[in-house]
C-alpha cells in the first residue's frame, strides 16, 4: 500500500526524469536489443531480396509476353512456347503460394524451375520472332506476285469476252441483214 502512494504523490520532476530514462524491463539487455534489431534488419532485407526476385520473375514474364504478342502481330504462331511460358507463370504462382504458407525450401525449387523455364522461352522467343517474319514476308511475297497475274488473267479475260460478245453481234448483225434481203 505504501508503495502505490510512494508512486500517487511522485513529484513532477521524479515522473519527468523517468520518462527520460530508458526504461527497460527486469530481463531486457543491451546485447539482446542489438540481436531483435539485427534480426529484424535480416527479415527486412530477406523480404526485400524475395521481392527483388519476383520483380525479376515479373520482368521476365513482361519480356516474354511482349515477345510473344510481337510474334503474333506479324502473322506468326507459336503455341508451344505459349503453352510453356503459362507453365513458367504457374510455377511462379505456386511459388508464392507455398512461400506465403512458410514452405520457402519448395518456394526456391519452383523458382528456379519457373526460372529455367523462363529462360528457355526467352531463348526460343527471337526464332519464333524470326519465324513470324518469314511467314509474314512469304505471304506479302505472294500477295505482291499474285496481283500482277490476276491483272493480266483478268484483262485477258475481259479481251476474250469482249472478242467474243463483237462475234456475237457481227452475228446477229449479219442475220439481220440476210432477213432484210430476203424480204425484199
Amino acid at each position: 500500500m505504501t508503495c502505490r502512494l510512494r508512486n500517487i504523490f511522485k513529484t513532477e520532476a521524479e515522473r519527468h526524469s523517468e520518462g527520460t530514462r530508458l526504461n527497460r524491463g527486469p530481463h531486457t539487455h543491451p546485447s539482446q536489443l542489438i540481436l531483435i534489431i539485427a534480426l529484424t534488419l535480416f527479415a527486412i532485407s530477406n523480404q526485400s531480396l524475395a521481392l527483388t526476385q519476383g520483380d525479376q520473375t515479373q520482368t521476365s514474364v513482361f519480356q516474354a509476353y511482349t515477345g510473344l504478342a510481337a510474334v503474333y502481330a506479324s502473322g506468326g504462331q507459336a503455341p508451344d512456347v505459349v503453352a510453356r511460358l503459362n507453365a513458367a507463370i504457374t510455377l511462379t504462382e505456386q511459388a508464392k503460394i507455398r512461400r506465403n504458407n512458410g514452405d520457402l525450401v519448395g518456394a526456391a525449387s519452383l523458382d528456379s524451375q519457373a526460372d529455367a523455364e523462363l529462360s528457355e522461352v526467352l531463348s526460343e522467343i527471337p526464332v519464333a520472332q524470326q519465324n513470324a517474319h518469314q511467314v509474314s514476308l512469304a505471304r506479302i511475297t505472294t500477295a505482291l506476285a499474285l496481283v500482277p497475274v490476276l491483272v493480266i488473267t483478268s484483262t485477258f479475260a475481259f479481251y476474250v469476252a469482249l472478242r467474243v460478245w463483237r462475234d456475237f453481234e457481227r452475228r446477229r448483225l449479219y442475220e439481220m441483214r440476210i432477213i432484210e434481203k430476203r424480204q425484199d
